[in-house]
């Protein structure tokens, strides 16, 4: 991911899931275990067999869906919150 997404996705990101730990994902510390292989609190998401982060598997990788503005009913908004979803506003 360049330099520039980066910034942006942490900036974006820290603000609600820094301290704040909207949904109860914190990013803060360890994020990189607080999401790979982790089941999503969301219940549509977590009935549906998704985690967090599924390595490998897009398919699977709610916070792809969320960021992407993937997202089925039931499984809330896109990421970041008021936004159409990460990707449209940076190329990755």
């Amino acid at each position: 991911m360049p330099a520039d997404a980066r910034s942006l996705h942490c900036s974006e990101s820290q603000s609600c899931h820094g301290s704040f730990q909207a949904g109860g994902l914190s990013l803060e510390d360890d994020a990189y275990h607080n999401l790979v292989g982790i089941t999503p609190a969301n219940p549509t998401t977590s009935a549906a067999g998704k985690l967090l982060v599924a390595p490998g598997d897009l398919d699977n990788s709610f916070l792809w869906h969320k960021i992407n503005a993937l997202l089925e009913a039931g499984e809330g908004a896109a990421m970041p919150l008021g936004t159409q979803g990460l990707l449209p506003c940076v190329q990755i």
